[in-house]
């Protein structure tokens, strides 16, 4: 939403992505000073079917085999992702059991049984959620 807001081009990406998958930070050695203190790649919850190309005065945060655009920071304290890292297994749970049947075969289509019971990669997707949020925090 934000990147439509901002006047980028949002549509469908080459693949859904559904399920667990690695970001990775953009930027190689160049990383934006927003990734200090944040892991260079981990594994979070995706479900979409939609990409974006990066708005003007924006700098890209993570990216990932499926998708380019994986999160951006637009005016050094906005900060948008495409994945999910406010899931809990409730919500994961509650997602399949409304738009399950609307998924399709694909390289990042996870099947229920592989998203569901992931504890390790929801904690570390909470521990991230609230670095992000910290750092935010101390823009503030």
């Amino acid at each position: 939403m934000l990147a439509d807001i901002l006047g980028a081009r949002v549509y469908e990406n080459r693949h859904m992505e559904m399920g667990w998958f690695p970001v990775t930070a953009s930027g190689g050695e160049n990383k934006p000073e927003f990734h200090e203190g944040l892991p260079d790649e981990i594994t979070v919850f995706h479900w979409h079917s939609r990409t974006f190309d990066l708005p003007a005065g924006t700098v890209q945060l993570f990216e990932s085999k499926g998708c380019k655009n994986q999160g951006f920071i637009y005016n050094g304290r906005v900060v948008a992702l495409q994945f999910h890292p406010e899931m809990n297994e409730e919500r994961i749970l509650n997602l399949i059991k409304r738009f399950g049947e609307r998924t399709v075969n694909g390289p990042f289509v996870q099947k229920k049984e592989e998203m569901l019971g992931q504890k390790e990669y929801l904690a570390s997707t909470k521990e991230f959620m609230f670095l992000i949020l910290d750092k935010l925090k101390k823009l503030i």
